[in-house]
């Protein structure tokens, strides 16, 4: 039989990862933008819900994961061909991952004021701690990254006497 109380035990299952998963949907190329030589060609890239295909904010996708929109290509034929895509070769890509770096300058680490190692504790001689409480357990992962997921940990009786 268990000595804790059963009104105060603590969560061992909780729900996690419950934003909704998103991908990043890249549309088709644009011709190269010059008929003859180096030019620029596009193309749309959007935050979209995986599951329906919505389009969403940008702020709802991972950055660095999102491809690029821009790139140089190169019209190598500048006569005429019945194939159009022979006639153009990308070259390096204006990458979108510079512009998504966030950096914090200057920006130092302050410590909680409310919490030091050197605090010293109220702890009273006679203090009489109860025999039994509840021993928590670490989380365990959360069983998916987006969408809805789960976690577990273990909650235990504890006997301060027997261990």
């Amino acid at each position: 039989s268990s000595f804790c109380n059963p009104d105060e035990v603590p969560a061992n299952k909780d729900e996690c990862s419950t934003d909704e998963c998103t991908m990043w949907i890249a549309g088709e190329w644009t011709p190269c933008s010059s008929d003859c030589g180096p030019g620029v060609r596009t193309r749309k890239v959007v935050c979209a819900a995986q599951e329906t295909q919505t389009q969403l904010a940008e702020e709802k996708c991972t950055a660095d994961k999102k491809p690029i929109s821009k790139s140089s290509c190169i019209e190598t034929s500048c006569a005429d061909s019945e194939n159009e895509e022979d006639n153009v070769i990308a070259t390096d890509a204006v990458s979108n991952k510079e512009r998504n770096k966030k950096f914090r300058k200057n920006e130092s680490f302050k410590e909680d004021e409310s919490f030091s190692v050197n605090k010293v504790w109220p702890f009273h001689r006679n203090a009489k701690l109860p025999r039994y409480r509840w021993k928590i357990g670490h989380w365990t992962k959360c069983s998916a990254y987006c969408g809805g997921g789960g976690q577990k940990r273990v909650v235990t009786c504890y006997d301060r006497v027997r261990g």
